[in-house]
């Protein structure tokens, strides 16, 4: 049984993807959002493709062996969690230090209360979509994808201490970050089906 891909335009993962940063870069461009705000927008989304990683391991465990237990068949996802939730924790906090600058924090906090019901919603979807009976069983997915979607924002926050340099080449960064979503997404992503 061999499978291809569908077309990208068929799965509703590519225009999330898109849908996503083409909004973050229009409100940047168009001055509606602060860029210490986009930062936020960025690192949500790293933390959804980390949940989107867990949730597809659990299906994936499941659909293929008919159960999550034992858990030591989960150690690879419970061992992401913590390596992957810890970095989180720690560019949490240098995000927090880069927004005490922003005078307007109630404006970033409404902000992310969006951004994170947009990526709850389609994390949601996600799940959903995958659990599904007829849905075809993926590959396994790649413990160090998450890793490779996100090196833009955690380049980007590494050097975005130094806030005056990087904002002037802030636009180039959501280019090379709607470019690289894509070419991760066309090599990885993607529905199947027999062929």
């Amino acid at each position: 049984m061999i499978k291809e891909k569908l077309p990208f335009y068929r799965d509703p993962e590519f225009w999330f993807i898109l849908a996503y940063n083409l909004v973050i870069l229009y409100l940047y461009i168009t001055g509606r959002v602060d860029p210490h705000f986009v930062i936020w927008a960025y690192y949500l989304q790293s933390v959804y493709i980390g949940l989107q990683y867990v949730v597809h391991s659990f299906i994936y465990t499941k659909r293929t062996t008919g159960s999550i237990f034992p858990l030591k068949k989960m150690s690879m996802t419970f061992f992401f969690v913590v390596h992957y939730g810890l970095f989180h924790f720690v560019y949490f906090v240098f995000l927090v230090v880069m927004s005490a600058k922003s005078e307007d924090v109630v404006n970033l906090i409404d902000y992310i209360k969006l951004t994170l019901g947009f990526l709850a919603v389609n994390l949601l979807f996600f799940a959903v979509r995958e659990a599904l009976p007829t849905t075809p069983v993926h590959k396994a997915p790649s413990f160090l994808l998450p890793y490779a979607r996100i090196a833009p924002i955690h380049i980007f926050i590494i050097v975005g201490m130094n806030a005056d340099f990087i904002l002037d080449g802030f636009t180039i960064f959501i280019l090379l970050k709607i470019f690289f979503d894509m070419v991760v997404y066309a090599f990885t992503g993607g529905e199947q089906r027999e062929a």
